[in-house]
């Protein structure tokens, strides 16, 4: 194919199988740069792809709609301004405002609609089923208080130290305590004593004290004597009455009552030794070895002692002399007197091996006794 250039006319022509590039000063051959490629594109890779059927009838269906400005629609919109109070509130107080909607109305429901006094929430004597929940109360210049933190309460105290903490009396017209756990107690504070009062609560009629001994009495002046038990008055024990213990360390009992103060001439003991029942004047069992001690500060008169032995024995003792001993001190008593388990009787002796073994003089003053004691023949060792 031929070509005729025209001169003035740009373009590109084709001429004895080579390309033209005309222009106005004359024509060049057109040189094409070799390894140019040309891919055709992937579909795929185009958002149509993703262009579903149900996405061309929705738009179908919009624009059946008609055109939105000539409809009435928005052409423009402006976001509102959120104040900082409302950007502030959460997904919980979202909750609780719910649940607070499901007690239902406070007017109706009755719950108190203003802050009133306590006299304009509940008239004296009036009651309620529902619970009332109240945290660190202070009651009349610290009269109650309450710690929340560790569950505690304290009667004309802020410093309250056990659960229940009173600083003062307590009185109670039933039962205080039904029962106590190995963690729990009743124990005084600043005291030494706790004090029982009569129902009216005028008169004194026990009190405990911190040592662990007990006094009961019908008013009066309260001495801890040291006693774990100390009742003036009449006393009955329906039931076993043990004294000491079964390994037999010392067990007692006061027969008379206190002679001059805290004195005790009467008494009935076990002896630690063997067991044995004592019944002193002036002299009780010593504690936790054989023995006798005095039960009597200075008793100027004879300590005397029967002993009922456990091996069916009955022994008498004399102390000799009426030396002044102080209350518990070691007593040193002779045994002038003993009848065996064989019904042997010793006298000035503590192994009778006769019906009569007398270790000393004897004196007979009537004869005729003694001659009727010859003329039958018994012996004398």
């Amino acid at each position: 194919m031929n070509a005729t250039f025209l001169s003035g006319v740009e373009g590109i022509v084709y001429k004895d199988g080579v390309l033209y590039r005309v222009s106005s000063t004359g024509r060049e051959p057109v040189v094409f740069t070799p390894g140019i490629t040309e891919t055709d594109p992937v579909f795929t890779a185009s958002p149509a792809a993703a262009i579903t059927t149900s996405n061309i009838s929705n738009w179908n269906s919009a624009y059946s709609w008609g055109n939105h400005a000539s409809a009435g629609y928005l052409t423009s919109e402006t976001d509102p301004t959120v104040p900082g109070h409302v950007k502030a509130i959460t997904t919980t107080n979202v909750s609780n405002w719910n649940t607070a909607y499901s007690w239902g109305n406070h007017a109706t429901a009755g719950y108190l609609t203003a802050t009133p006094t306590l006299n304009q929430v509940t008239t004296t004597g009036a009651t309620t089923t529902n619970s009332i929940t109240i945290g660190g109360l202070t009651v009349a210049t610290n009269l109650i208080y309450t710690d929340t933190v560790n569950g505690r309460v304290g009667i004309k105290t802020l410093t309250p130290g056990v659960e229940l903490d009173v600083i003062g009396n307590i009185r109670s017209n039933s039962t205080v305590f039904t029962s106590l756990t190995a963690t729990q107690s009743i124990r005084p504070n600043s005291i030494t004593y706790l004090r029982f009062l009569n129902s009216a609560g005028t008169t004194d009629v026990g009190r405990y004290y911190d040592t662990g001994n007990w006094v009961i009495q019908n008013g009066g002046t309260f001495t801890d004597a040291g006693y774990r038990l100390d009742v003036q008055g009449n006393t009955r024990i329906l039931g076993t009455l043990e004294l000491g213990t079964q390994s037999a360390v010392q067990g007692g009992l006061t027969l008379s009552q206190k002679y001059s103060g805290a004195n005790i001439l009467g008494s009935i003991s076990s002896e630690y030794a063997s067991g044995a029942m004592i019944l002193g004047y002036g002299v009780k069992g010593k504690t936790g070895v054989a023995g006798f001690v005095s039960s009597y500060d200075n008793f100027s008169g004879y300590k005397t002692a029967l002993r009922i032995g456990s091996q069916g024995t009955l022994s008498f003792f004399s102390s000799i002399t009426t030396n002044l001993t102080p209350v518990g001190s070691d007593l040193s008593l002779t045994e002038v007197f003993k009848i065996d388990n064989t019904g042997y009787v010793g006298i000035g002796t503590t192994n009778p091996t006769k019906s009569l073994t007398v270790n000393g003089d004897i004196s007979i003053p009537n004869k005729a006794a003694y001659r009727d004691w010859e003329t039958d023949r018994k012996s004398v060792v």
